[in-house]
Order: C-alpha cells, then structure tokens, then sequence
C-alpha cells in the first residue's frame, strides 16, 4: 500500500528521466505515468484499512506476514533480484521514467530486507476469520477487470508500456519466472498459501493470460 501512495503522491517533477514544463519540451509518456494510471483504479485508502485490520486481527495474516519478514523469504528476494531478467528489467523500468529501486526500497524496509528482524510479538485475541477471508475481502476491493482493460488498453496506445510488457512477457522472461517458481523456497511458500486457502493456481493462470504465456 505504501508504495502505491508513494507513486500517486509524487510530484510531477519529481519525475525520473521526464523533462519539467520549464524545459520548453514536451513530456513524453514514461512507466511512471503509465503505472500511475493502474493505481488511480486501486482504493488505496479501503485497502489498507482492510489489511491493517487482518494483521491486527487475523492469525493467519498474522502468519503469512511473519514469513514475508523472515530471513527464508529474504533468501527468496535475494535469488529473484540476481537473476539477470530482473536486473535488466529495472534497468529498463529506470531508463524509462520509472526509479524502481525507490519502490523496492519502501517494500524492503518494510520487509525489513536486507535487514531481516523478527515481527514484534503481540498480545492479540484469536480472530475467527481466516486468510482466504482476507483475500475474498481483498478481492472486492481490487477491480481486476478494470485493471486488465487499461493493461490491454496500454499496449496499443503508449510505446513505453508495450516496450515493457514485451519484456516481462517474453521468453527469456518467462524461463526465469518458471525456474524461480521452481525454487523449493517458492514451493514451500506457496504451498503454506495454498493451505491458508490462497488459489495459487488461478493467480498463476491469470498473470500467463495477461502476458500471454498461455498461448505459446
């Protein structure tokens, strides 16, 4: 949530790599824009106050988060950002107006990765709600067909998107995100949400839809 405020609250010329109105040139579009247009359909303000309930609330959440904090999970962080396709898509994302790292950063921090510390124990009474609960709320809160419009919108109407889809859509990509999923980490994290009642599998379908992986 708090990177999603960060990208809504920035001003327009703060701007990475995006030309001032005082420079006497045109903006061009970049990813800042472009992403910024996916978060003006997110109801931040709903969202966190849903969430912040769960976390104070729900054993699960509780659960899950604990694990986002660990030094297993950090491992998982550290593997994905080493790959090459990652480290190239932020070099990209960077080139185009988007300073990915500042984000990465905020969600590390807020991880406490590299930094990897405990979650504070709290005294907190059981909740009888559960995590796939969360997700449900989480769900109509997110409009997901409103999110895959402006995506498929994107591409045919701002270059810098489709540069950007095309990369995390091709491929090479694709060959590091499976070899990630393939990691025993991944394995045992997802099968930790699958017995919360996450839907991995649909989660999974719907991001090879988007990028089209389904197809090839």
């Amino acid at each position: 949530m708090k990177v999603i405020e960060v990208i809504m609250e920035r001003r327009p010329n703060e701007r990475v790599g995006r030309p001032t109105a005082s420079s006497g040139t045109i903006p061009s579009p970049n990813l800042l824009d472009e992403f910024k247009k996916f978060a003006a359909l997110i109801p931040v303000s709903q969202i966190e106050k849903v969430a912040l309930n769960y976390i104070a609330n729900d054993e699960q959440v509780q659960e899950v988060l604990a694990y986002l904090q660990s030094k297993d999970f950090a491992n998982v962080v550290e593997i994905v950002e080493s790959q090459k396709e990652v480290i190239e898509l932020y070099a990209f994302m960077c080139k185009n107006g988007l300073d990915v790292y500042q984000y990465l950063n905020s969600l590390h921090d807020l991880l406490g990765i590299p930094h990897v510390t405990p979650a504070p124990s709290r005294n907190i009474s059981p909740s009888s709600r559960t995590f796939r609960q969360f997700l449900d709320d989480m769900e109509k809160l997110i409009p997901l067909d409103k999110l895959k419009a402006l995506f498929k919108q994107e591409e045919t109407t701002s270059t810098v998107w489709k540069s950007f889809v095309d990369r995390v859509s091709s491929k090479e990509f694709r060959a590091m995100v499976d070899k990630m999923i393939a990691l025993p980490e991944v394995q045992k994290f997802t099968a930790n949400l699958e017995k919360l009642g996450a839907n991995i599998n649909q989660l999974n379908q719907f991001v090879r839809d988007l990028l089209g992986w389904s197809t090839n």
